[in-house]
């Protein structure tokens, strides 16, 4: 039997954002890089990886300097620090959840964050990472991982739970546990450390935001409309939740079939197919900032939530909720005008605020485009781009002066009559510091009651 720590609940785990059949050879795209970000391929030969490149299965990407994000062809998401060589050994996705599916991957030097896709979540047993020290293998997880100076390595799990095998045997560590592993003869050891400090020259590490207090008292809508109670989607193909909370600067969305909204009309818990067990705000102090009976929105803000989610050093969770949709449009196009947003500043900026928003949407053809306009330090952006319609979800993306929009969204309500997208923006502006931001929109259709 493997050894195990304590138990906890489970954090909260990511939804798998697209899910695609991968091409051949091809693992993975770049979401974002900055810096001297490199693929090296096994024959010695090096190319740079910019924004929308491809990483091929035994390619080692190099960090350098620089860092990078990359979305697999199965949606798992795997984020790398400086000074990281990353190698994908072998991978095999054929969209069938068959248990030829396999994902193999080596963590040379450096950190990194990832939240497994659907590889993961469908062959456990097919998915492995490797280190100096010890195999990482998954129960549908999310964690953080990095080498330290001495070349041990340290993990932090946020959700799911995780397997570390080396010649002492097999532990479990699950979600909201940390353990390093000294190297392949010793067991891993509990521990409060935490992997994944941000690159040396940031003194803003996870700077509160301020709370907007303009932006969300003109969002509040009248309170004879609210949405209460406990919000059922039986439908699995429909998500109805999205948030977005953060661990060091980075996005993680989490889709759920069940919401409880308070008298308030705020939310309280909520469950999700990914998860194992239900959510709840535990400690943290809830914040309202919308609700138009359709579609409500706000954040959870400090204390520890009921899964062991850190939102004090964490920062903000924040949530958007909606009736679950019905009778989708699969013909016509539409447009959507924000109703209300949230932004809270993560690192790298003073102040944030989304100043406009809005959605263009072709149900026919499942694309469309967005436009945010924000005001980050005073300073005004513009970020547009296009959509990915799948079902009642989309994808945004989009770049503005050297910061990354992403957004993870779904239409709510009667005829698709509102959106929610939860958003990050991360990068850095004019060659400033490294800057994060993350957030939630909520829409309503052009015309709609």
């Amino acid at each position: 039997m493997p050894n195990e720590f304590p138990k906890t609940l489970m954090a909260a785990a990511l939804s798998a954002a697209f899910p695609g059949v991968a091409a051949a050879q091809t693992a993975a795209r770049v979401d974002f890089a900055t810096g001297p970000v490199t693929a090296v391929a096994a024959n010695g030969q090096s190319r740079p990886l910019t924004r929308g490149s491809e990483v091929r299965v035994g390619e080692t990407v190099s960090t350098q300097d620089g860092r990078a994000q990359m979305r697999f062809t199965d949606g798992a998401y795997v984020s790398l620090q400086p000074q990281t060589d990353f190698k994908i050994e072998n991978y095999v996705f054929e969209g069938r959840g068959s248990p030829n599916e396999s994902v193999v991957m080596s963590l040379l030097k450096g950190g990194m964050r990832t939240i497994t896709g659907l590889v993961g979540r469908t062959n456990r047993d097919g998915y492995r990472l490797q280190t100096q020290t010890a195999t990482i293998g998954i129960r549908g997880t999310e964690y953080s991982i990095a080498y330290d100076a001495g070349g041990s390595v340290t993990m932090f799990v946020a959700g799911g739970a995780t397997t570390v095998t080396n010649q002492t045997g097999t532990t479990v560590v699950p979600s909201g546990r940390s353990a390093s592993v000294g190297g392949q003869n010793s067991s891993p050891t509990q521990t409060t450390e935490k992997p994944f400090l941000p690159p040396e020259g940031s003194n803003s590490t996870n700077v509160p935001g301020p709370t907007n207090p303009t932006q969300d008292a003109t969002a509040q809508l009248p309170a004879a409309a609210l949405l209460t109670g406990e919000i059922v989607n039986n439908d699995p193909a429909i998500k109805n939740l999205a948030t977005v909370y953060d661990y060091y600067g980075y996005i993680n969305v989490i889709s759920a079939t069940t919401a409880t909204l308070n008298s308030s009309g705020i939310l309280t818990s909520f469950t999700s197919s990914s998860m194992e067990g239900s959510e709840s705000s535990g400690t943290a102090q809830l914040s309202l900032a919308g609700n138009d009976g359709v579609i409500a929105w706000g954040r959870w803000i400090g204390g520890i939530t009921g899964q062991g989610v850190n939102l004090i050093e964490g920062g903000p969770l924040h949530w958007v909720v909606g009736l679950p949709v019905t009778n989708m449009p699969t013909s016509g196009t539409a447009t959507y005008d924000v109703i209300g947003a949230t932004a809270t500043c993560m690192m790298g900026c003073s102040s944030a605020a989304v100043t406009s928003a809005s959605l263009t949407v072709n149900f026919g053809t499942g694309s469309g485009t967005y436009a945010t306009g924000m005001l980050i330090n005073g300073m005004a952006n513009n970020f547009t781009g296009g959509l990915g319609i799948y079902g009642n979800r989309f994808n945004a993306y989009g770049s503005y002066g050297g910061l990354s929009f992403e957004g993870r969204g779904f239409f709510a309500g009667p005829a698709a009559s509102r959106a929610g997208m939860a958003y990050n923006v991360y990068g850095s502006m004019y060659e400033g510091p490294t800057t994060s931001i993350n957030g939630v929109i909520a829409y309503k259709k052009a015309g709609a009651p």
